[in-house]
């Protein structure tokens, strides 16, 4: 999974801090040609949401059981504005996957995705073997507790682990390759492959 794959998985999660959706409008507005086309399908989508407002003869309120229960004005806005959200948030999956596929050079080692569940933490970092130990800090990943970072990796044997608040590490529990780390904890190793 390339770094713009990562970004449309978590757009349609709802996982994109501000800053990474900035950087996903950043995206589109680089690209004119898609731009345009983009606004021309939102376009489309306002005409087909008008003429969903004036139903065609023999499909009136009462033709359907359901409109008889959703008579109020915040019902019938979500559901008419239900559609017209769902076809922007395909177009702009469809306008995204268009231009991840134009990428010309691979990027240097493969983008790898670290996420650690810790609700009750203020601040997570993660340092490993691939950055000399240094410490990186990592971003909440929506309001469900997860934290996450993504860091490009060449091919190798990495040994990590994540930082607490307090400066605690903490191995990936979703890796079962450890090793004592000489003073008193666990690293996580994890083997990143070549891409064929």
């Amino acid at each position: 999974m390339n770094l713009d794959e990562l970004l449309i998985s978590q757009f349609l999660d709802d996982e994109l801090a501000l800053k990474d959706k900035l950087r996903f409008l950043e995206v589109l507005n680089a690209q004119p040609e898609y731009s345009k086309e983009a606004m021309a399908l939102v376009r489309q989508e306002i005409l087909l949401d008008d003429a969903h407002a004036g139903l065609a003869p023999g499909l009136e309120e009462d033709a359907f059981p359901a409109a008889a229960i959703c008579k109020s004005s915040e019902s019938i806005r979500i559901f008419k504005y239900a559609g017209a959200l769902a076809a922007a948030a395909c177009l702009i999956l469809a306008v995204l996957t268009t231009v991840l596929y134009r990428q010309e050079a691979p990027p240097e080692g493969t983008p790898h995705r670290f996420v650690l569940y810790m609700p009750e933490a203020k601040e997570v970092s993660i340092a490993g073997s691939f950055n000399d130990w240094t410490s990186v800090p990592m971003e909440r990943a929506g309001h469900n507790g997860y934290w996450e970072a993504v860091l490009v990796l060449p091919p190798g044997e990495y040994r990590f682990s994540y930082l607490t608040d307090k400066n605690k590490p903490i191995a990936d529990p979703t890796i079962l390759s450890k090793e004592r780390d000489g003073f008193g904890g666990m690293n996580s190793i994890l083997n990143v492959a070549r891409q064929i």
